[in-house]
């Protein structure tokens, strides 16, 4: 029994397509080893290791201020990432399991798909024609919300409860991670965290059975039993590509600078002003109408994947 976290990667870096696992690898600044590629009866991998140099812990020179006799060891941690490769669809596609407390920082920033391993914790949790207790499946909740300043919080309970419990605002709060027993705990484990990266604690996995467990992610990921309780997930899509960023960005400023000339300017509206008659003004209808036209014009059309953004 094991713990295991996986991450999908991208089958782009940079705008290239992928040539192989050390595309994924952050080489800089740091030793990197390279091991394999080891194949399996499904799959292909590789391991990364960074080299750490033996250095004293951070409080030694405070602890030696009164006891300059004592003995405190040279240690060192050991960071490693495997690069999975199995095919679906006759297409390679590439998975990463990060292993020590450095592990993940071997990656390139921005290699893997954001937000996957939410929607399949999410599958996997509340599985679609399962009998379960739909009011307790999750443990914790991750959310940030954005303003002027990001705030970020976690929710914890001590044992299952259900989502309402956590006071997520889903106007105003990003649902960034979620953890909870899977319905299927003899293939998943006992709990189960989606975020970025997927989670699984207590998981029954051997290493000849990891293209095995690659495959079954992905098939998990492919549902879409979140969309049962969680569909508002699909209105909010996270933007990684700076240029696609930074063009809706400017999109967005665009249309915020025309909304506040059309309200300094009502002169130059068509129409006959305010009624006395109760009915809406043309001032109103204006506005209703840019209100109603802003998630268009910032990210797609009402009800698409891409009608709201984050970054």
């Amino acid at each position: 029994m094991r713990s295991l976290t996986c991450y999908r990667l991208k089958r782009e870096v940079l705008g290239k397509p992928v040539e192989g696992p050390d595309d994924y690898i952050d080489f800089e600044n740091r030793q990197v080893v390279s091991y394999g590629p080891a194949e399996g009866r499904n799959f292909e991998a590789m391991l990364f290791m960074s080299l750490a140099h033996r250095q004293e812990p951070p409080w030694a020179d405070f602890i030696r201020a009164e006891f300059a006799d004592v003995t405190i060891r040279q240690t060192s941690s050991t960071a490693a990432i495997l690069i999975v490769r199995i095919t679906i669809r006759q297409k390679g596609v590439f998975f990463a399991f990060p292993f020590g407390g450095g592990g993940r920082f071997l990656l390139r920033q921005g290699v893997w798909e954001r937000g996957y391993g939410l929607r399949t914790a999410l599958n996997l949790i509340y599985p679609r024609k399962a009998v379960f207790d739909e009011d307790a499946r999750l443990v914790s909740v991750d959310t940030k919300r954005r303003g002027p300043n990001t705030v970020r919080a976690r929710g914890q309970t001590s044992r299952a409860t259900a989502f309402e419990t956590f006071g997520v605002d889903r106007l105003r709060d990003v649902l960034n991670a979620a953890t909870g027993p899977p319905v299927d705990s003899e293939r998943w484990g006992r709990r189960i965290s989606g975020a970025d990266t997927l989670s699984m604690s207590g998981a029954d996995i051997e290493f000849d059975e990891i293209g095995d467990l690659c495959h079954r992610v992905d098939g998990a990921h492919r549902r879409s039993d979140y969309r049962d309780r969680f569909g508002w997930l699909d209105h909010i899509q996270p933007v990684g590509d700076t240029e696609l960023r930074d063009a809706e960005c400017s999109r967005c400023f665009a249309q915020a600078q025309l909304m506040a000339s059309i309200w300094a300017h009502p002169r130059l509206w068509t129409g006959s002003g305010s009624s006395r008659s109760g009915s809406i003004s043309t001032h109103d209808k204006v506005s209703l109408a840019l209100i109603s036209a802003w998630p268009t014009t910032c990210g797609g059309q009402h009800g698409s994947p891409r009608s709201m953004t984050w970054m």
